[in-house]
């Protein structure tokens, strides 16, 4: 392993950093100043979103085990498979790591709890990811794993430190909204083709096909969600997506799509009717545009989650018991793997009073469904401003639902 690593280090080494050093340095300012005030000496990252923020780690497999080890005023350093270090060296400017073998990976939480130990960790505060449900439980540190540092390291004390990261993460650079521009821009570039190539005899494949083509086309890098499409009855249920159905005259269409640059994704989400609208589904449909008008005039930095919320509530209020609803209008977006472009645990909600911080990025899928039929759903993805919000996904302010004939 130490020939393969020299191998990877020796001589010029053609990175492909997504940020400056500067960026990659700052990150790690804050994330230390967040441990300072969390009193952790140590830190232990397994998230692959948090392992590509601080250091630029990204890879086809983000369920790969990968842990970064940032202490308080040491170096960093890195604990990750033999074949996975190519690609830390490669998207990254660590150059201080702890391999493995994947053939022998049961010994990496000894090999860590070792390697913390013999690096004078032993009797540290350490931080670890547990994990949150409403972040899709993403990156939480293996159970065995945690076992074994609280048992051979019975000296440290562990804590939480789930949400560290997140509120580090939560308000973006200009760099992170420029990507997050760049990314909508292509999304919107898949959306127009797939909405114009949406007809009857058309399979959920065919329009799936055709905008990941063209957003590829474009620039994308692999998606965090693969495009979703479905067409009739199909739309009635929450999270399906292509399945080789047919589209049918009079059916309605869902479309939700991301493309990813330099892995930051800006959604989007539009609704094709092949057919006249039904009386419902037309007051659905004014609802929905004065809703999400509503909620882009009302973002601001400074405001309250639950302010928000309640006076999107009030356009909404008069469909309430006619239509199914998620108990949101957004969600954070920015840097993402699969399966989710889902990036934290803030939401446009108002069960949850956050403050809106300038740089806050959201997608605000707004989708409507009468369960078993169908569909009404239409979003953007947005930044928060000092003076309101800005759309990423749409040079205009507008949200529409086409209505092709047959």
């Amino acid at each position: 392993m130490e020939n393969y690593l020299d191998a990877l280090l020796s001589g010029p080494i053609p990175r492909e950093l997504s940020f400056t050093s500067d960026e990659y340095a700052a990150r790690l300012t804050q994330v230390r100043e967040q441990m300072t005030a969390s009193e952790i000496d140590v830190l232990l990252v397994h998230s692959a979103v948090d392992l590509c923020y601080l250091t630029g780690y990204q890879t086809l497999w983000p369920d790969a085990y990968a842990c970064l080890v940032l202490p308080l005023s040491n170096q960093p350093f890195m604990q990750v498979g033999e074949i996975e270090a190519s690609c830390a060296v490669l998207h990254g400017e660590i150059e201080d790591f702890e391999l493995f073998d994947w053939v022998g990976a049961d010994a990496v939480p000894t090999q860590l709890a070792k390697i913390l130990a013999d690096r004078g960790y032993e009797k540290s505060r350490i931080g670890v990811q547990t994990g949150r449900i409403e972040m899709g439980n993403r990156g939480p540190v293996d159970a065995r794993l945690l076992d074994t540092l609280r048992t051979t390291l019975s000296d440290a004390q562990f804590v939480d430190a789930t949400l560290l990261m997140f509120d580090v993460r939560v308000t973006k650079s200009p760099a992170e909204l420029a990507y997050m521009r760049s990314a909508g821009k292509i999304t919107r570039a898949g959306m127009d083709v797939a909405v114009n190539a949406i007809k009857p005899g058309k399979t959920e494949n065919d329009i799936a096909a055709i905008a990941a083509s063209v957003m590829i086309e474009q620039g994308s890098e692999f998606f965090s969600i693969d495009p979703i499409v479905n067409a009739g009855h199909r739309t009635g249920y929450f999270h399906t997506t292509f399945k080789r159905h047919p589209i049918s005259a009079g059916d309605p269409v869902q479309l939700e799509f991301g493309a990813c640059y330099h892995r930051y994704t800006s959604p989007m989400m539009r609704t094709v009717l092949t057919a006249k609208p039904t009386d419902l589904q037309q007051r659905m449909i004014d609802t929905q545009l004065a809703t999400l008008e509503t909620l882009y005039g009302a973002v601001c930095a400074g405001r309250s989650t639950r302010d928000v919320t309640n006076e999107v509530m009030a356009v909404v209020g008069p469909l309430e018991g006619e239509i199914f609803r998620s108990g949101h209008f957004g969600y954070s977006i920015g840097l993402g793997f699969p399966p989710t472009w889902t990036d934290g645990p803030a939401y446009l909600s108002a069960a949850r009073d956050i403050e809106l911080l300038e740089g806050m990025t959201f997608h605000t899928p707004v989708s409507w469904r009468v369960p078993k039929e169908f569909v009404i759903g239409t979003s953007e993805s947005i930044v928060v401003t000092e003076t309101g919000c800005e759309i990423l996904t749409s040079k205009e302010r507008e949200v529409r639902v086409t209505r092709p004939s047959a």
